[in-house]
């Protein structure tokens, strides 16, 4: 699916755009290996979110929290340093400045996703299917708990967006969680999900805005 790139910037914003988008989230400990302070260098987080079906209708559209062209650059997992071809809901960009407005790289702190089963259970009396989803326990690890209420729908391998309502049509699905979003306990291990796909996500070009805040 080829892409679109659309700048949403506010008025106001238009001559320090650049400035701003790089004082969230700086980080200037970029330092030499002996110690010493590059100063002219910065670092940004940008955030990976989804918009489903309000900016596309029908469509997953992933939102960015600050303004780059990642078409532009080639973007390596921060983790394995592999290349990243494809960015995914929770997925955050660290973009370092050698300049004020030169980029010099792109680095993905990736989200993790995981293979998951669903289940379609219609409630006695009911006419709503409830949607189990859930990963096979594993006897050396504590039970996990899968939560995705807060999730509508499941993003397809061409960016549509499916009911999750539809979701026992797929045996599988792929989950996508980040780190930050997992709790343990004593009993169990709690899993908060990001977003749902119905294949590897990182095998899904999706479109993509970029979004300012005030």
């Amino acid at each position: 699916m080829g892409r679109r790139f659309i700048n949403i910037i506010v008025a106001c914003l238009l001559s320090t755009v650049l400035l701003t988008g790089c004082s969230h989230g700086l980080d200037n400990n970029n330092g030499d290996a002996d110690g010493t302070q590059d100063t002219a260098s910065q670092v940004v987080s940008i955030s990976v979110n989804c918009d489903y079906g309000h900016i596309a209708k029908g469509k997953a559209t992933l939102v960015l929290s600050a303004p780059i062209n990642v078409e532009q650059y080639q973007m390596k997992s921060k983790s394995s340093s592999q290349t990243i071809h494809n960015i995914i809901v929770g997925d955050t960009l660290e973009v370092s400045y050698k300049e004020e407005d030169t980029i010099s790289q792109v680095l993905v702190d990736t989200a993790d996703y995981m293979v998951v089963n669903v289940e379609g259970r219609t409630p006695p009396g009911g006419d709503m299917i409830d949607i189990f989803i859930y990963v096979e326990p594993d006897n050396n690890e504590l039970p996990t708990v899968i939560r995705h209420s807060h999730l509508d729908y499941i993003i397809d391998k061409y960016g549509n967006l499916i009911d999750k309502q539809d979701a026992e049509k797929y045996e599988r699905l792929y989950a996508v969680f980040t780190e930050e979003n997992i709790e343990k306990n004593e009993l169990y291990t709690t899993i908060t999900l990001s977003a749902l796909y119905t294949c590897d996500p990182r095998t899904v070009s999706l479109d993509y805005i970029n979004y300012i805040r005030e």
